[in-house]
């Protein structure tokens, strides 16, 4: 999930449901309320533990932080020297995820196709949103990380695409390797900068995933084969960004430059499409997904 969360296009919320995971992250971001809390005033720390399921959530966040701080610096190079094979990746785990899901609609129908239409389209325009240029006042990072977790615990729209669409995903990638840097180098001069911009853009983000995983979670339980079509289409309304070939425009808007990519035949891919590379990557992908899919479902029987 870590690792999906630092690339634009694909959401860690699809990885949990990939993994099965996903009811279970929501139940338990939701246990976080005030009822359970309290129980830390009685001094009731195991009950508590056990309400907000602690093993779980330490064990995800934990694994989701090491790897955004470990795999930072890869993704970052991927993005920049192998970005065919790395979205050729993804759009198998993507394309093949979405045959796994459909099972999760227990009774398709005809408001089941219209959620998933209103999810293709919703998903489809926010991923084609031109990109803002870096903006990193506190009061704006705040907002940047609310809107991010959102997208986050949303299989199909990446919290990393909206990031980038708000302007900020340079900046917070930046700050991640530099805070891997403090560590390893021990310069804490760029401590308190790239600590302030963290801890801004998480407080929102714990604020909005606290609050979106409730939503979500009682939309699941009261209306499974409405919700689970509209998370579906958000996946699917996402493929065309994180196919592998891309066309990069530069655009003006209000005297602002604007990055645009729009998806591109591989026939008129300006370059080396690498087709035979980007097929055995994806077969890869889809053979991984489909391996992960059968083990979750064999472990549910």
């Amino acid at each position: 999930m870590g690792t999906a969360d630092l690339i634009p296009g694909i959401s860690g919320g699809t990885i949990a449901l990939i993994t099965g995971i996903y009811k279970d992250l929501l139940a338990s971001i939701d246990s976080l309320n005030y009822k359970n809390l309290s129980l830390i005033k009685g001094g009731n720390l195991k009950k508590l533990w056990e309400s907000i399921n602690g093993d779980f959530l330490v064990t995800i966040f934990s694994g989701i932080i090491i790897s955004i701080l470990a795999f930072s610096y890869l993704i970052d190079w991927l993005i920049k020297n192998q970005p065919i094979q790395l979205w050729s990746f993804f759009f198998g785990v993507l394309i093949t995820s979405i045959f796994f899901l459909k099972k999760l609609v227990f009774n398709w129908n005809f408001y089941s196709t219209i959620f998933l239409i209103i999810g293709i389209l919703i998903s489809y325009q926010l991923t084609s949103l031109p990109l803002k240029a870096d903006d990193t006042t506190l009061l704006y990072l705040f907002f940047c990380g609310i809107m991010g977790s959102i997208a986050m615990i949303l299989p199909g729209i990446s919290g990393a695409y909206i990031f980038l669409i708000l302007g900020v995903y340079q900046t917070l990638l930046n700050s991640i390797k530099m805070i891997t840097k403090v560590w390893s180098s021990f310069n804490w001069d760029i401590f308190t900068e790239t600590f302030l911009i963290l801890s801004v853009t998480g407080l929102g983000f714990i604020i909005g995933l606290r609050i979106f995983a409730s939503i979500l979670k009682n939309l699941i339980e009261k209306y499974n084969d409405k919700t689970m079509p509209l998370l579906i289409g958000l996946m699917i309304g996402s493929l065309q960004k994180i196919w592998p070939w891309q066309e990069i425009v530069n655009i003006n808007l209000n005297n602002e430059k604007y990055l645009y990519s729009k998806a591109i035949l591989p026939s008129t891919y300006e370059g080396n499409p690498e087709i035979l590379t980007s097929l055995i990557v994806m077969i890869t992908a889809i053979l991984l997904t489909i391996f992960l899919g059968s083990k979750n479902l064999t472990l549910k029987k």
